[in-house]
C-alpha cells in the first residue's frame, strides 16, 4: 500500500506533501481546503465520493490536514489522477500584469518539450512574460484547455507509471486511459462508468458545486486486480476551492477580470 502512495505522489507531481498514516493520509494544513471539505460533507450525495475528514494534526511546527486514505485496504491497485477543468489556476493568480524573465524562462523550456506549438514573440523574448500568459499556456499545453481536464498521473500495481506528460489530444488521452484499465474487468470498467454518470448527476444538483470555484481539483480513479470488488472514483484536492457570491454552472467560458 505504501508504495502504491509513493508512486502515486510521484506521478501527480506531489512528492513530499503527502504522509500516508494507518487508514489515513496527511496532507499540508490548507485553510481553504478545510472549509471546502467541512461545506461538501453537509450534502451527503456529494460527500460519499469525496474523502472523510478526520481532523487537523500537527507535527512539530508543521500543521496536516487528516484525511480517508482511499487506498486503504486494497491488495493490488492501480490509481490514476485527473486533474478536472480548462483552467488550472486562481483569478488572482493571474491578476499581476509585471513582465517576468523568470516565467520566460519556464515557458522557453515548454516550448523545448512542445516543439512547433507555440512561439514567442520578440517583445516577450526581451521584457519576459506575465505570470497569466504562463498559467494558461501550460494549460493550453496540456489537454486542460481543449478537453476541460488532463492526465496528471497514473500508476499501476506493479509500481510502473502511464507516461502522461506529454498528452496533448484527445488520442493521447484514450491511449492512457486504456493502458490504465487494461487489467480491469468488465465489471470494473462498467462500474468505473456508472460512478461517473452518478458523480455528474450529482454536481449538476449540488449547492456547494453552484456556489464554488473549482479549481485544480481531481478525480481519482481507483481499482484492484486481486480483489475485483474494490474500485471507485473519487473527487480529491481541494485546496484552491473557494466560494463565490455568484452561481456557476461550470460551463459558461471564464473571462478574466
Amino acid at each position: 500500500n505504501r508504495g502504491w502512495h509513493q508512486g502515486l505522489k510521484q506521478a501527480a507531481g506531489h512528492p513530499g506533501g503527502i504522509v500516508q498514516i494507518d487508514c489515513c493520509v496527511q496532507k499540508d494544513f490548507s485553510q481553504t481546503e478545510y472549509e471546502a471539505l467541512l461545506a461538501v460533507h453537509h450534502e451527503p450525495a456529494l460527500s460519499s465520493f469525496v474523502p472523510k475528514l478526520k481532523g487537523v494534526v500537527t507535527d512539530g511546527e508543521r500543521k496536516m490536514l487528516q484525511i480517508q486514505d482511499l487506498l486503504h485496504g486494497l491488495r493490488s491497485a492501480n490509481v490514476m489522477d485527473i486533474k478536472m477543468g480548462v483552467r488550472t489556476y486562481l483569478a488572482d493568480e493571474a491578476s499581476s500584469l509585471k513582465l517576468r524573465m523568470d516565467l520566460l524562462a519556464k515557458a522557453l523550456k515548454l516550448q523545448a518539450s512542445h516543439p512547433g506549438r507555440f512561439q514567442l514573440t520578440s517583445e516577450q523574448l526581451e521584457a519576459g512574460i506575465t505570470k497569466h500568459f504562463y498559467l494558461s499556456l501550460r494549460d493550453k499545453m496540456s489537454t486542460s484547455s481543449e478537453l476541460g481536464f488532463r492526465l496528471e498521473g497514473a500508476v499501476l500495481a506493479n509500481g510502473s507509471t502511464v507516461e502522461v506528460s506529454n498528452i496533448v489530444d484527445r488520442s493521447g488521452v484514450i491511449s492512457a486511459i486504456s493502458t490504465f484499465l487494461d487489467n480491469a474487468n468488465d465489471k470494473q470498467r462498467k462500474a468505473i462508468l456508472a460512478t461517473l454518470h452518478r458523480i455528474r448527476a450529482t454536481l449538476e444538483g449540488s449547492p456547494f458545486f453552484r456556489s464554488h470555484e473549482v479549481i485544480g481539483s481531481s478525480l481519482l480513479f481507483v481499482y484492484d486486480i486481486e480483489d475485483r470488488k474494490r474500485c471507485g472514483v473519487h473527487l480529491i484536492d481541494f485546496g484552491k476551492t473557494t466560494p463565490t457570491p455568484h452561481s456557476l454552472d461550470h460551463r459558461s467560458p471564464w473571462v478574466q477580470g
